[in-house]
């Protein structure tokens, strides 16, 4: 088992305003250029029991968002979403480990449209310590699985796993108890095809695991994946074709005196062979800053790391959970994050963020807007809020994350967390 963590799931759509208005909030003002987006959540989990829901992940189908998440550690769940955020059907049962709650055993998942059906994968800890893969339909209804993807030996765990789907079959990349990253990949249907390729060691990081330890995407033409070394003191980035073959060499693309946490990679720019990062960095046990760069075929960097948010290295405000995504209709990336500079006195030793912040990019490193402030209104009370997941959907960008419903984060048994989203349109 891994860290205890807690929660539940809602969700809330925006839309950008079409004039930018300035943004003076009362906690310390960073930006007196911004924008600020008021919203609304809205639950997707609407179950009437204290649940906790963790993990949750998000794909875009053409027509709707499929969101899954984990409810009490042993429940995988689904639940269709609207362009505009809201919930369309589920909460939906698509696997149950039977396991009493006393930890998380189910963890991990991410989810991919293979065009037809979702193909879904998670982390099972309970039975065969290894991921599993489930094909869904878009009203998540179960079509075939769960099919045991374990082909290492059985005493070895596996996480940090991330699919992307290639138009034939999907790419699948995780990080096992060995640290190795490996490549697999998987019919639309969620059966191995073909071996594993082993891609690097000394992958994943020596103290604690997470679902975004390595990040795999798909450009046209071949697959991108990025990963966060063992120790986190460095991002690599590795080109890799269809059947998991290595093109050309492996490229360090950061690196850091303190650690790496959370990685983002999407492909972008116009034209093949250029993928985006976004990844957060932990420094001195006190702040956490959020970083844009792209990287080309070749894992040269196309421009220095920049800093997305409007605050000097040196500011105790962290911000973490971030995303990238390229808007080929925009010409720009966008890349989201969570932030706590506008809470009341944000402790150091605390990571717990309050807000979500977004700017738009451009393909020469330079911002192509101000920060933008989600001003978030929840309809029920609240504490916290951590853990993010992100997908795009013709021009707008569904944000999930976790939400602790309670004040009480040392009793399990008093512990309540929720999961919503945001979904925003881009301009």
């Amino acid at each position: 088992m891994t860290m205890k963590r807690l929660r539940v799931l809602l969700i809330l759509s925006i839309l950008l305003p079409e004039t930018a208005r300035a943004w003076n909030p009362s906690g310390p003002s960073i930006d007196g250029a911004g924008i600020l987006i008021n919203c609304t959540g809205n639950v997707v989990n609407n179950s009437k029991a204290r649940v906790q829901d963790h993990d949750p992940a998000l794909a875009w189908n053409g027509k709707a968002f499929g969101m899954v998440w984990v409810t009490d550690g042993t429940k995988l769940m689904f639940a269709s979403l609207g362009a505009d955020g809201k919930r369309v059907s589920g909460p939906r049962l698509l696997y149950d480990c039977h396991k009493p709650f006393d930890g998380y055993y189910i963890e991990y998942p991410d989810i991919v449209w293979t065009g037809a059906s979702y193909l879904v994968v998670y982390s099972d800890t309970y039975n065969g310590r290894t991921y599993f893969s489930l094909q869904v339909n878009a009203s998540g209804v179960v079509l075939n699985g769960p099919v045991n993807l374990k082909t290492e030996p059985s005493w070895t765990y596996e996480w940090g796993g991330s699919i992307a789907w290639n138009g034939t079959a999907a790419g699948f990349v995780y990080v096992n108890q060995d640290k190795n990253l490996y490549f697999k990949r998987l019919s639309k249907t969620g059966a191995l095809v073909g071996s594993k390729v082993l891609l690097a060691s000394n992958a994943g990081h020596a103290r604690y695991s997470s679902r975004y330890f390595a990040e795999i995407a798909w450009d046209g033409k071949e697959f991108g994946v990025a990963w966060i070394t063992q120790n986190g003191s460095a991002i690599n980035y590795q080109a890799v074709s269809a059947t998991g073959a290595p093109i050309g060499g492996r490229t360090s693309c950061a690196k850091t005196s303190g650690e790496f946490q959370y990685l983002s990679l999407a492909p972008g720019k116009s034209g093949p062979f250029t993928f985006a990062l976004a990844f957060s960095e932990y420094l001195m046990n006190v702040r956490t800053v959020v970083y844009f760069a792209q990287v080309a075929r070749t894992g040269k960097l196309l421009h220095k790391a920049v800093n997305v948010r409007n605050l000097p290295l040196a500011s105790r405000y962290t911000g973490n959970w971030p995303h990238v995504f390229w808007l080929a209709s925009k010409g720009a990336y966008y890349v989201a994050w969570q932030d706590n500079r506008t809470s009341p006195d944000p402790e150091s030793d605390i990571t717990s963020y309050y807000n979500f912040f977004l700017r738009k990019v451009k393909t020469n490193g330079t911002f192509g807007s101000a920060e933008m402030m989600l001003n978030v209104a929840f309809k029920d009370p609240g504490y916290n809020i951590f853990e993010c997941t992100a997908a795009l959907g013709g021009s707008r960008l569904c944000l999930g994350f976790i939400r602790a419903m309670s004040t009480n984060l040392t009793d399990p048994k008093q512990r309540h967390y929720r999961a919503h989203s945001v979904s925003v349109t881009a301009r």
